[in-house]
């Protein structure tokens, strides 16, 4: 059975992830390019990726959920490293 934190982590890895190496940025600043916002959101039973753009850049926000799900899956260094920040950031909170 998968906890909510690693849900959790799986979105937050979706949303950070970038490809340096192809020019991809993560989700989050494709989205923030975009002037808009990305959030994870964690409950007791599901996790969600919330974005948020004006009306014309849906198309360009959809696009790029669609790149960054179709993108090879992470490497383990990088979920560490996601997992840290996460921790972290719960740390300073």
């Amino acid at each position: 059975d998968v906890c909510s934190s690693d849900l959790e982590l799986a979105a937050l890895a979706l949303r950070d992830g970038a490809d340096a190496s192809r020019g991809r940025p993560s989700l989050a600043q494709a989205i923030a390019a975009m002037g808009g916002t990305c959030t994870v959101h964690a409950g007791a039973l599901s996790t969600w990726i919330e974005l948020r753009v004006t009306g014309p850049r849906w198309q360009d926000a959809l696009r790029a959920l669609r790149e960054a799900l179709d993108a090879p899956q992470q490497s383990r260094h990088q979920l560490d490293r996601v997992r840290e920040a996460r921790v972290a950031g719960k740390r300073v909170a």
